[in-house]
């Protein structure tokens, strides 16, 4: 296959994700009652942490759920609003993409290991966005319709994009 294609290609997919992210998050967003995040996005991530760590399969990220992410859960909304934010952003315009794939991953195994007890649905969406993450860090997916091709021009062996 021409690598050019498979440049095109995998800086399309970089692009819809990035696009799929952006609008989750803007979703979430709003300046009123909290910063970031909407008072009906708090409560329902409240509600989702509880129903999510019901009979989780694993005890110690249950735990997690419980002890950590619940009495927080406002401040979790909130973090995973600016979190969808500054993925889609940096995804959809190729900016620091392999740093920021890194995080990427990080949000799908999170959320992916909340919902591990769901079905396959949800964990088929997490599977494709952590290998999705993992195939844009390695390729630099950025460095080709996106911001890091210009960074690449002066510094071209920098691993952040």
């Amino acid at each position: 296959m021409d690598l050019n294609r498979s440049d095109n290609s995998l800086a399309l997919i970089r692009i819809v994700i990035g696009v799929w992210f952006l609008h989750s998050g803007l979703a979430h967003v709003t300046l009123t009652p909290s910063l970031w995040s909407t008072a009906h996005w708090d409560q329902e991530m409240e509600r989702l942490i509880t129903l999510y760590s019901q009979d989780h399969p694993y005890p110690w990220f249950q735990s997690f759920m419980v002890d950590t992410l619940l009495p927080n859960s406002a401040r979790f909304a909130a973090y995973s609003s600016i979190g969808e934010l500054v993925l889609g952003l940096a995804l959809t315009l190729g900016l620091l993409t392999p740093l920021v794939s890194v995080a990427g991953m990080g949000y799908a195994a999170l959320f992916g290991l909340m919902k591990i007890h769901a079905g396959l649905g949800p964990q088929g969406l997490y599977m494709i966005l952590f290998f999705s993450m993992l195939g844009f860090a390695m390729a630099k997916a950025g460095r080709h319709w996106g911001g890091d091709m210009i960074l690449a021009k002066f510094w071209e062996k920098s691993p952040v994009w």
